[in-house]
């Protein structure tokens, strides 16, 4: 008997044994985790299912409706690698759910629920794509009143910077084909609440416009360059996007995975763990939000690497053709520098024209620019009208609705007439201002410093712009201040404004002295949006009087919406807020008032009594960062004062600045100029009784001149002559009125 139970525990461990072995050599297929119940393929494509398994198995796949019928099936096999790959022809578009049923040789290994066909999009960016429903305006009120998305709304969420190797701030060198902790949902679900804000609105939008179920893919990391989302397939080999990286490139031996190198621009980086696992993915197109912190660099660098970033995309995700992208223009904030600023908003506009039928731009600049503390004054808090804008868009340059595909940029200009006339791409029905005032255009002359100027519209898609200081103008340029949203004119379609024209810039080889002030030359709006850092941000009063009190009203208005009305006594000044005070205490320069005023010769302003007395206007002081101040002379006159006169009239002061007064002493003309930079602050001086005035439209002539006057690289005879004794007059000037 003893024997007998020896000889089947032996047999039982000999069959365990082998039973375990075979269990350990099984490999079980699966699923990339980039599927699950819930999903969105696009329709009408071929739907993609990868993962892996045992090589040699065969891979089943079956697409069955609500009644459990198979509308479709497709073969395939494990290769030897143990990766596999499987799809078949998506069924058109509907809010009809389905089910996958995946097979191993015979064997159910995964069954996908809830699935459905529809629209697919990516979204891709950095911080503005990146912030979260809950910190939008409208997303506040949705959490708080109980509110969620809509059931036919797919998204397909992944953590900002994913984990790899145990760590969200390591990097794969190599492309992956999983991201850790993703999932899909609907837009009932209370996640949505974490998903990109702009993307929730776009993807809510376009379904209930195309009457379709639509799914959004998430790609985006705050603070991300774009050189992070481009692959290495399209970087290596070419010489030409190598140098564009720049630092950002790293070889394979310098790669390290140990999160030494920068999840925000190192090449390929973001690509390797957040877009290549969504390969399989066959997306009608993308929206993108980003630029901010490429915005110092050279121009035409960015548009070279959207080109790379856009074709490298249509290859991986096997577009027919150029995948469309949809991308918006920048929030108003001075992002690195007001160059920088001007070559990206510009930049922006001209990447849309190079790539008409692939490529829509929205603009942003007339978009409320409140903001949480949470999310900081660079990110705008109302994130629905961008996403509305860019699902409208899309409708225009994908789904061939009558939209404007576009905001507007410039088609074309012509120089004529002392005027600049522009026309304009996607004008909608046609272009329109909102106001009676057109804001936001300067000119300049053959000097290349920029005035602000005057324009009209002339036809549906023209505009003239013009100023009188400027008789032969040699070029324009539109909303490139650091803040634009004073700017006014839209494309307007339907009844309705549907966004702003986009910054210009007709000729490229005039950009060094541009106009960045606005607000207080016209004196038509009290206040103006400035943001000088993260956290100092709002409107601010853009006039002030000392000993006076100053207003803007309708009825103080030469032209425009409004006018300065002072009131004063005695002597008293006003003089627009050129300063603020930082978080430390400290007292700054707004960014946007030009300092250098080198090359104006003269300023004149408008100026009205509508009291019982003369009044003088006794000086214009401009004030440089050190406190001295310099007064320039009425025009035709050796003096720094003119009489408005009692008569209700308006008159015009013109003041030439090439003849400058310091502590009453006349400066000569070298000197003149070099009290003309740093300039900090005017102060408008005025003595009289019980005055009443009435001032507005200050305006610049410039000098011709494209450098200051002294000249000290010229090495011919006369101008080295010219230059030493202006040199020397201008020492000895400086030296007298210290």
């Amino acid at each position: 008997m003893k024997k007998i139970v020896s000889f089947i525990i032996c047999i039982s461990v000999i069959l365990s044994t082998f039973v375990y072995a075979t269990a350990v050599d099984s490999v079980d297929a699966r699923l990339y985790n980039v599927y699950g119940n819930g999903m969105l393929f696009q329709q009408n494509e071929d739907a993609v299912l990868a993962g892996t398994g045992n090589a040699g198995d065969e891979i089943k796949c079956s697409l069955k409706n609500k009644l459990g019928s198979v509308v479709a099936e497709a073969l395939s096999k494990v290769d030897n690698n143990g990766l596999f790959k499987i799809s078949f022809k998506a069924p058109a578009g509907s809010y009809e759910e389905y089910t996958i049923t995946m097979e191993s040789d015979g064997q159910v290994f995964d069954v996908l629920e809830n699935i459905v066909f529809g629209e697919l999009w990516l979204s891709g960016g950095q911080s503005n794509m990146q912030i979260e429903l809950q910190w939008s305006v409208t997303g506040k009120q949705m959490l708080a009143d109980g509110t969620r998305g809509s059931k036919n709304v797919r998204y397909f969420y992944s953590a900002p910077s994913p984990e790899y190797n145990g760590d969200t701030y390591n990097l794969p060198y190599y492309p992956q084909t999983e991201i850790p902790g993703c999932c899909w949902f609907d837009g009932t679900d209370d996640r949505i609440f974490n998903i990109s804000a702009t993307g929730y609105f776009f993807a809510e939008k376009l379904q209930k416009e195309l009457d379709m179920p639509v799914g959004l893919l998430s790609g985006s990391l705050g603070g991300s360059s774009i050189t992070a989302w481009i692959p290495r397939s399209a970087i290596d080999g070419n010489r030409q996007v190598i140098n564009d990286l720049g630092t950002s490139y790293y070889s394979k031996k310098e790669w390290k995975e140990d999160g030494s190198i920068s999840i925000m621009n190192a090449c390929s980086g973001m690509y390797n763990k957040k877009i290549a696992p969504l390969g399989n993915f066959r997306p009608a197109g993308m929206i993108w939000y980003q630029g901010e912190s490429d915005s110092g660099w050279e121009h035409g660098k960015y548009s070279r690497l959207f080109d790379v970033l856009q074709d490298s995309y249509s290859d991986l995700f096997d577009y027919d053709g150029v995948l469309p992208v949809v991308f918006t223009s920048l929030c108003d904030f001075s992002f690195g520098d007001i160059d920088g600023f001007k070559r990206m908003s510009s930049e922006f506009a001209d990447m849309q024209k190079s790539r008409p039928e692939s490529r829509s731009i929205i603009s942003v600049s007339d978009i409320p620019l409140t903001y949480y503390i949470e999310t900081q004054a660079c990110h705008p808090a109302d994130k629905k009208p961008v996403g509305e804008r860019m699902a409208y868009a899309a409708q225009g340059l994908v789904y061939g609705e009558k939209n404007c595909v576009s905001a507007p940029n410039l088609k074309s200009y012509e120089i004529k007439d002392n005027s600049v006339y522009l026309t304009y791409n996607y004008c909608g029905d046609t272009l329109k201002a909102k106001g009676e005032r057109i804001y936001g255009f300067t000119i300049c002359g053959k000097d290349g410093v920029y005035v602000p100027a005057d324009a009209e519209i002339v036809s549906n898609d023209t505009v003239r712009v013009y100023s009188e200081n400027i008789e032969k103008p040699k070029a324009v340029m539109y909303a490139n201040g650091l803040i634009t949203s004073r700017c006014n004119l839209y494309a307007y379609k339907d009844g309705e404004y549907v966004w702003p024209v986009l910054p210009t810039i007709t000729d490229w080889s005039y950009i060094d002295n541009i106009w960045t002030d606005f607000g207080w030359t016209d004196c038509d709006t009290p206040e103006i949006w400035r943001e000088e850092s993260l956290t100092i941000a709002g409107n601010y009063e853009i006039w002030e009087g000392n000993g006076a009190d100053v207003s803007v009203t309708s009825e103080s208005a030469f032209k425009g919406n409004g006018g300065l009305k002072i009131t004063g006594n005695n002597s008293f000044s006003v003089s627009p807020i050129t300063k603020y005070v930082n978080e430390n205490n400290e007292e700054n320069i707004f960014l946007e008032f030009n300092q250098n005023w080198q090359n104006y010769k003269k300023m004149s302003v408008m100026v009205r009594n509508d009291g019982e007395n003369d009044i003088v206007i006794s000086n214009v002081k401009i004030i440089k960062d050190n406190g001295k101040w310099v007064a320039p002379v009425v025009d035709g006159t050796k003096s720094t004062s003119a009489t408005i006169p009692a008569d209700g009239e308006w008159h015009e002061i013109v003041f030439n600045m090439n003849t400058l007064y310091f502590s009453g002493k006349r400066l000569p003309a070298a000197a003149s100029r070099t009290y003309l930079t740093d300039v900090s602050d005017v102060e408008f001086c005025f003595d009289g009784e019980n005055a009443r005035l009435s001032m507005d439209e200050i305006s610049f002539e410039t000098s011709g001149m494209s450098s200051p006057i002294i000249k000290l690289m010229s090495y011919d005879p006369v101008s080295l002559l010219f230059n030493l004794v202006s040199t020397i007059a201008g020492f000895f000037s400086m030296l007298a009125n210290k």
